[in-house]
């Protein structure tokens, strides 16, 4: 890790990630391919990809594995995004990384029904 993020990244991972999410990320919803089933999913936009691989490598530590995918908006600017889209994932996201945008907290709190029992499982195993 190079940079002006590494030692906060050292020191507060989950702090320097909520911030990313809470400034440049978005719980969105998304439509599976060939069903009308809908899901969310947990996205971190930038255009500098040496950003989001910092942030791929800390979600690692959380055993979150984010998707890095890059999108050409025009053809000469391409923006890189960070994707996570598997509840149980999220779940773990969202019990591990303090957001502090309220719209985007309650969006991945409501993104699973299963969540509110998985999360009370959890917090009685580690209680």
């Amino acid at each position: 890790m190079d940079g002006l993020w590494t030692i906060p990244a050292l020191k507060y991972p989950e702090e320097l990630l909520a911030g990313l999410f809470d400034t440049d990320g978005c719980v969105r919803r998304r439509r599976k391919d060939g069903t009308t089933s809908v899901t969310r999913e947990v996205l971190l936009y930038s255009r500098f990809p040496a950003n989001l691989a910092i942030a791929a490598k800390l979600l690692v530590v959380f055993n979150i594995f984010p998707t890095l995918m890059h999108h050409h908006t025009t053809p000469t600017y391409v923006m890189h995004s960070l994707t996570i889209s598997h509840w149980t994932q999220m779940m773990i996201f969202a019990r591990s990384i303090p957001l502090r945008h309220q719209r985007k907290r309650e969006l991945l709190e409501g993104s699973t029904p299963k969540y509110n029992v998985l999360r009370a499982r959890m917090a009685e195993a580690t209680a």
